[in-house]
């Protein structure tokens, strides 16, 4: 029975420290071929099951940060639809009510997106002396 299939993002950790994050393209004991999430580069474990020594296996949480995304929407249009309503106790304590909701639902979301950030792309860094040195 094998845990890791074809498509899943995993993260592998070697015996001698390397780690590589990436999409798993074949997966066997005898070798493995991972592609790099960073830059697209493709890894090959050629003995996989002596070289690895830990994997992790990266859940996918977009789904879940779309629905808080639209749950957040829908409770901005309710506190507006009760925002509008004519002034009383009960108006006042649904929209503390609401806005509770909305900042609460707003925590969910930043705390989901900082659990999910991916590194997209590592640009080089490029050092130069300034131009006050040049004769």
């Amino acid at each position: 029975m094998h845990l890791i299939e074809v498509g899943m993002k995993i993260t592998v950790v070697m015996k001698n420290a390397i780690q590589i994050s990436g999409t798993v393209v074949q997966w066997h004991n005898n070798a493995t071929s991972i592609l790099d999430l960073a830059n697209g580069d493709r890894w090959i474990i050629p003995r996989t099951a002596d070289d690895v020594m830990l994997i992790k296996i990266i859940a996918e949480q977009k789904k879940e940060l779309a629905n808080l995304e639209i749950e957040k929407t829908e409770l901005e249009e309710e506190f507006k639809e009760t925002y509008n309503q004519p002034i009383s106790d009960l108006r006042l304590k649904n929209l503390a009510e609401l806005k509770a909701l909305m900042n609460k639902q707003e925590k969910d979301i930043i705390a989901q997106k900082l659990k999910s950030h991916e590194i997209s792309e590592v640009k080089p860094v490029k050092y130069e002396y300034p131009n006050i040195f040049k004769k």
